[in-house]
């Protein structure tokens, strides 16, 4: 917990392993010597333990893709503006012009909602996860919960994600921001599903998920590569609407969990279809 809590230098890390190995191996011969370093351990836990995101993120810099966060306001109308939907223009991954884009969005015009999982580094069982509610006038809100990583920071780290180092960033995008980054700019697998929730499940969703990204606003909140990531944080979200999926154990392995969607009927295929054809026709090609 120490050395991923403090961001220790790896010499620093190694020297602070081999003193607690000594200690262990110490203590086997004088029992005393187990004294200290249990001490040392449940003061570090009890500091983890104890640090908030105020505690951890004040005054911190952000990266320039994950410096603003999106806002809400409720109108009158029942429609909903969304301020700060990110729109960027890329070139590169790290190469890009910075847009966001003030948007209104009606929920009762929600007509469908797509989920995608994005493979990097031709992984097979780990994926990433990422929403898309979709409009009866064409428009389109894509949705990405992610780690918000301070400047300086290249990448989330899995390890560094379970110890309170990120934020939890309610990423509420364009598709052609946030579908053509992973898929055209960072050239991961990226694989776009239609889904069999109705209109109403998907406003339901819908509002939950805007909720939320209002709520992380103004209250940071950090993100946990087990508990809160890209997919049990969403399932969490919606888990009074899809109760069915929360308790899957496959979502641990997400890169699976369009095959297990689809055994679940929560995808929408044609009659008869495999979901090796499915999966096939669902791949998103992108023309560089």
């Amino acid at each position: 917990v120490a050395i991923y809590l403090f961001n220790w230098s790896m010499p620093l890390s190694i020297l602070f392993a081999a003193v607690l190995i000594i200690m262990a191996v110490y203590g086997l011969f004088r029992p005393a010597a187990w004294l200290p370093l249990l001490t040392a351990e449940i003061a570090v836990m009890i500091f983890y333990h104890a640090l908030t995101p105020e505690d951890l993120f004040s005054g911190v810099k952000w990266r320039r893709e994950c410096a603003q966060l999106p806002s809400v306001t409720y109108l009158p109308d029942g429609k909903i503006k969304i301020s700060s939907v990110r729109s960027f223009n890329y070139r590169t991954p790290d190469d890009f012009d910075i847009k966001y884009l003030d948007k209104i969005y009606d929920p009762a015009a929600i007509t469908s909602l797509d989920v995608a999982l994005s493979y990097w580094d031709e992984m097979e069982y780990v994926a990433h996860t990422l929403l898309c509610f979709n409009f009866d006038d064409g428009t389109q809100l894509a949705l990405s919960l992610e780690p918000r990583l301070p400047e300086g920071v290249r990448g989330g780290n899995f390890f560094l994600g379970i110890y309170k180092r990120y934020a939890k960033y309610l990423l509420l995008a364009t598709p052609e921001d946030i579908f053509d980054l992973r898929s055209r700019y960072r050239g991961e697998a990226l694989f776009r599903y239609r889904t069999t929730a109705s209109p109403e499940l998907c406003r339901k969703i819908f509002m939950k998920i805007i909720a939320e990204a209002d709520r992380l606003s103004s209250k940071t909140e950090f993100y946990n590569s087990m508990t809160a990531n890209c997919t049990t944080g969403i399932l969490k979200i919606a888990a009074d609407e899809v109760p069915q999926l929360s308790s899957d154990a496959r979502l641990i392995l997400n890169g699976l969990s369009d095959k297990m969607l689809f055994e679940k009927g929560v995808l929408h295929r044609e009659p008869g279809e495999s979901f090796a054809s499915l999966r096939s026709r669902s791949f998103v090609r992108q023309n560089n």
